[in-house]
């Protein structure tokens, strides 16, 4: 590794949820037989820092949509009281998880390396509009790319890497094979990180291992590394042919 990067990395996790449609409630047994209980080794007894992903948002068809729409949450059918709130507050249950919703910020390394973790479900087109708390239509995608653009541009870090659960750019299945699909709706996002000069995006959602880098003589150009992660997922065939 070159003297100039970071003698160490803390991996955050953008892959795929550990469950289909989220959770029901802050008790819900699912995290604790998904996380608590399966990562039990000492070396993974430290800060997990999560992003939300669309399974968090209680992604479901359309047909289960309308079988569980409902004007208020409290009022929702039983078996349909799927919420990303709860997933954001689980640290009663397991002291190393953090995650919140929005945009935020945690420094490591004395001030060395700035992440910033982006909620980025809401920022879909074809993402379910539910009136569940803390659902889409309770979320502020203006707001929380105007938090990005400041948390960028207020960082002093050296280093800045941004993580999100969708991909900016992917050559997999959800962005078409790199020409479209899920990558489109998340482009706002790529200039914030130019003009800040983030390192590194970190997505999930794609269920493969992709390392995306522009070449030197790309128009506009864009110095950030694209790492898909696809762990924790079910496994896709995929054809890269078109690279």
């Amino acid at each position: 590794m070159p003297a100039s990067q970071p003698a160490w990395w803390l991996p955050p996790h953008a892959a795929c949820a550990k469950y289909h449609s989220g959770l029901k409630g802050p008790a819900d047994p699912t995290f604790t037989q998904t996380f608590t209980s399966v990562y039990t080794d000492k070396s993974l007894m430290v800060p997990w820092y999560a992003v939300l992903g669309n399974h968090d948002y209680g992604e479901l068809d359309s047909k289960q949509l309308r079988l569980c729409s409902s004007p208020t949450f409290s009022s929702c059918p039983a078996g349909c009281c799927y919420s990303p709130s709860w997933q954001t507050n689980m640290s009663h249950l397991d002291w190393r998880w953090n995650a919140h919703q929005g945009a935020w910020r945690r420094s490591f390394g004395d001030g060395l390396l700035d992440i910033v973790f982006v909620d980025t479900t809401p920022f879909l087109t074809k993402s379910p509009v539910c009136s569940q708390q803390g659902g889409i239509s309770s979320q502020d995608q203006a707001g929380q790319a105007k938090a990005v653009q400041a948390l960028m541009r207020n960082s002093t870090a050296r280093w800045k890497v941004v993580v999100g659960h969708h991909p900016v750019r992917s050559y997999g299945e959800h962005c078409k094979g790199g020409k479209g699909g899920d990558c489109v709706d998340m482009q706002w996002l790529r200039p914030i990180m130019a003009e800040h000069q983030a390192a590194a995006y970190f997505s999930g959602h794609e269920h493969d291992l992709q390392l995306i880098k522009s070449k030197a003589t790309a128009s506009p150009p864009d110095p950030v590394y694209y790492v898909v992660s696809g762990a924790g997922s079910d496994i896709r065939d995929h054809d890269f042919s078109n690279w």
